[in-house]
């Protein structure tokens, strides 16, 4: 080093330290914040997708409720449990379908014509909501017998209310023409704009279909 040159001092060393660790740890925050936001959103799109899944699979199942070409003695909806809510709409968390649609064919997942039988795989399927902590799941299984399966897990409710080809509420399984289905779902992270505002929220949403019975249209 010439004799000209001069290094750091001690304070002009620690000035350093203290706006690189201000920086340093600005940037972390900026970037735990990001993750956060990230995970968020997916964790929020999950949900969504979960709720449709069930909506979906209701749905298909619900248009063939009651198909019975060839007279065989069948319930097209058993309602587990059913209620009256406040604006008198009959409900249940859940349903069990059936129809005559497959069959005919001796393969194990139920293929071929309608054969008189509900027996077959997807022609005695039942939709039930599990409760869970902290969240629940739907469940499905597709014969009277089978064991259940989740189909949609994170969810905080499901209703199914049922309704006659007039739209008025029913429970009698031959007079139901349409199944509203109702999915309450919650998130299973904390929004993140609810906890930067010392809030401890979840987002949560209900979404809402109806499934219409085909041979009552």
């Amino acid at each position: 080093m010439n004799s000209g040159e001069r290094g750091f001092s001690l304070i002009e060393l620690l000035v350093a330290t203290l706006v690189l660790t201000v920086i340093s740890g600005a940037m972390f925050t900026l970037l735990t914040k990001d993750q956060e936001t990230f995970v968020a959103e997916n964790d929020f799109v999950e949900a969504t997708q979960n709720a449709r899944l069930t909506m979906d699979m209701v749905s298909s199942v619900v248009r063939q409720a009651g198909n019975n070409p060839n007279g065989v003695a069948l319930t097209p909806f058993t309602l587990v449990n059913w209620y009256n809510d406040a604006n008198n709409n009959v409900v249940c968390r859940e349903i069990s379908i059936q129809s005559d649609i497959t069959g005919s064919t001796s393969q194990a997942n139920g293929t071929g014509d309608p054969d008189g039988t509900v027996n077959s795989p997807w022609e005695n399927v039942t939709f039930r909501f599990a409760s869970g902590t902290p969240l629940g799941e739907v469940q499905m299984r597709t014969t009277a017998a089978g064991p259940f399966q989740p189909i949609a897990k994170n969810i905080q409710d499901v209703r199914f209310l049922s309704f006659d080809k007039n739209g008025a509420a029913t429970s009698t399984a031959a007079d139901i023409a349409k199944i509203g289905i109702q999915v309450d779902v919650r998130t299973t992270y904390l929004d993140p704009k609810a906890r930067s505002q010392g809030l401890t929220l979840y987002r949560s949403f209900t979404l809402t279909s109806d499934a219409y019975v085909r041979s009552k249209q």
